[in-house]
């Protein structure tokens, strides 16, 4: 078989030079095609020690076709991450997620060192993963102590581990054969119970039905990636003849580019989907007789996120499962909702601290800490606008629609070039040819917004809108 994979995969790479992607980029497609029918075996895998010793071995085989000696980078993470739980025990969370992201920071140095600017795929790109993986372990288990019980929410209380997991089956969930590449992460709750074949897992219906779906949103963003990306280089924000355009025209040419760009991640990540779906654990089981067959327990991303004008909505669609882990294991690790609740500094600390986190997560390029300090604030204004939404009724008609999912988009997408970049002198001169419009413009109404009455201003709430009435009565 391995000898078959190998053959097999010099002809693609033969069909590649007439295609023209890039080598590692053909290749993660190549690996992630490969790994449709291997997923879909554990539909006739029943016995559940088979199960985990195949999901480990093919993990480990696609690993090491992808990466090489690479893999043994994301081995020591996994490892040494797993030493770091025997050593802290039921307080292992943050030391967990200190040592996995040092060790990913580590592999992020190296590239910069060795490959700056380059966009190629190594082994850091699985490790992002493995963070995600190990973090959610290790406060999974970390929430298991019984002195926390009855004490945390509900999703908490859902994925609690009460005892340590062995190595062998923490190795089986890190090298899960269907999200061992590019993820997407999820829980080991999730990864156990599918690996038994307990509740939701008991009876899984035939997945081909959703995967033609996600096959053909794939062949979609394969031919746009090939075909309209390349019409759209982000890199023309650079040349001297954008710098001369109109305003309006950068301002669409921003919008443009960033969702032609995002397209060549939808490919990625609808790739990701249809391998958990083949799988099987992204199934819901339907509650309740007019519900129907789920396969988003598991979400890689939503496209739903470029139509949107909700700021919220589109940081929950884009990249699912890793905001997930953002918001459960680092925001919500920093500060509780409750003290959120109680001081609105402590809720902007948490905000700011989870996009530097994520920033870090994805590596050490200037370009994007540059996005990331710029979401963070502008995440910040978004939030404030939408405690007095009530006031703007006025523009709330769909006719507005256009105008606001224009305004919207072209805020969010600012910060997307410094991101695709990289480089922070590269990122200035975007920012200079842009007369720095997005800094400028959202800068001036955070700040602004501490200091007019209006944005301080809370909707009312229904209770006191009740004995308004009552007193009007």
């Amino acid at each position: 078989t391995w000898g078959i994979l190998i053959y097999y995969r010099k002809i693609m790479f033969g069909l590649n030079k007439l295609v023209g992607v890039p080598e590692e980029q053909f290749n993660l497609f190549f690996i992630m095609v490969v790994s449709f029918p291997l997923s879909y075996a554990f539909k006739y895998i029943r016995d559940v020690q088979i199960r985990m010793l195949y999901s480990l071995v093919v993990g480990l085989a696609l690993q090491y076709l992808m990466f090489q000696s690479g893999m043994f980078a994301g081995l020591f993470l996994i490892l040494g991450s797993y030493v770091v739980i025997l050593m802290y025990k039921r307080e292992c969370g943050w030391y967990v997620f200190g040592f996995s992201l040092v060790t990913l920071l580590m592999c992020h140095l190296n590239v910069v060192l060795t490959r700056y600017g380059s966009w190629t795929l190594g082994i850091e790109t699985s490790m992002m993963i493995m963070v995600c993986k190990a973090t959610m372990f290790g406060w999974c288990y970390s929430d298991g102590d019984p002195t926390k019980k009855g004490q945390m929410e509900k999703d908490r209380e859902e994925n609690k581990l009460e005892e340590l997991p062995s190595l062998y089956h923490y190795l089986s969930y890190q090298y899960f054969l269907s999200t061992t590449i590019i993820g997407p992460a999820h829980s080991y709750k999730d990864f156990i119970d599918f690996m038994n074949m307990r509740g939701d897992f008991a009876k899984i219906p035939s997945p081909w039905k959703r995967f033609g779906e996600l096959v053909l949103q794939t062949l979609f963003f394969i031919g746009v990636t090939l075909f309209v990306l390349p019409r759209l280089p982000y890199r023309h924000v650079l040349d001297k003849d954008f710098a001369e355009r109109s305003l309006f025209f950068k301002m669409a040419y921003i919008n443009a580019t960033s969702i032609a760009i995002r397209c060549r991640y939808y490919l990625g990540f609808k790739l990701a989907q249809a391998n958990i779906t083949l799988a099987g654990i992204s199934y819901v089981k339907p509650k309740g007789e007019e519900e129907k067959d789920s396969w988003e327990r598991i979400i890689s991303s939503k496209a739903r996120y470029e139509l949107s004008i909700n700021v919220r909505e589109k940081v929950d669609y884009w990249n699912r499962s890793v905001q997930l882990w953002l918001k459960h294991y680092v925001y919500l690790r920093f500060a509780t909702e409750e003290e959120m609740k109680k001081s609105a500094k402590r809720a902007t600390q948490a905000n700011h601290f989870t996009f530097i986190m994520s920033a870090l997560w994805h590596g050490l390029y200037p370009g994007y800490y540059l996005a990331f300090i710029y979401w963070g604030f502008f995440n910040e204004t978004c939030r404030k606008f939408f405690k007095i939404r009530h006031k703007f009724n006025a523009i709330s008609h769909p006719i507005f629609y256009p105008m606001k999912w224009f305004v919207v988009n072209l805020f969010y997408n600012y910060g997307a070039i410094p991101f695709f970049l990289l480089d922070l002198r590269e990122s200035l001169k975007y920012m200079q040819h842009t007369v720095f419009l997005g800094p400028l413009v959202i800068l001036f109404i955070y700040f602004l917004s501490h200091q007019i009455p209006l944005f301080r201003e809370e909707k009312p709430s229904r209770s006191s809108l009740k004995t308004t009435d009552l007193k009007a009565k």
